[in-house]
């Protein structure tokens, strides 16, 4: 079952927009429309997000033998509740799904598992709060998603 190949389906009523899409933010955030009441025979065996990282222009580091200056860390965290307010915007109201440190020195597709997610909101009827992706160098530097993920490429599947 493929939910979703955009970061943003039909975007909920009791969603912020305009905190949503607030552009000032360093992360980006993905909204799929997961269902929160399915077939109870329906099992979801797996669900992944690929992210397409960018091609990296003029990348002096390509010629580091340790790759250590063109290493990444990507974190997928979901959110517990619907942004609705600023003070949601916060880590208590974030759980870590996935992490991965990648090399970033061309185009390439990242994959974050989220299938502990998907079927805690399938699961728990509760409304879907979206997810957030933080990325971060080798130093743990917030660096900005934006530069480093092409926002607008990116898919949901699920396995069920």
């Amino acid at each position: 079952m493929n939910l979703g190949d955009l970061p943003l389906m039909e975007f909920p009523e009791y969603m912020n927009r305009s905190i949503w899409f607030d552009t000032s933010s360093r992360n980006i955030r993905y909204f799929f429309d997961i269902p929160t009441e399915t077939d109870p025979n329906l099992d979801i065996t797996s669900a992944i997000v690929r992210l397409h990282l960018k091609r990296r222009e003029d990348c002096p580091c390509a010629y580091d033998s340790d790759h250590s200056t063109n290493r990444l860390h990507i974190k997928i965290y979901q959110y517990r509740k619907p942004i609705r307010s600023h003070a949601r915007l916060n880590h208590r109201n974030m759980r870590l799904i996935d992490a991965r440190m990648v090399t970033w020195d061309s185009a390439r597709w990242v994959n974050l598992e989220v299938t502990e997610a998907v079927k805690r909101v399938m699961s728990r009827g509760r409304r879907n709060g979206g997810f957030e992706v933080h990325v971060r160098d080798m130093e743990e530097n917030v660096l900005d998603a934006k530069t480093v993920i092409d926002p607008t490429v990116c898919s949901f599947t699920t396995d069920s």
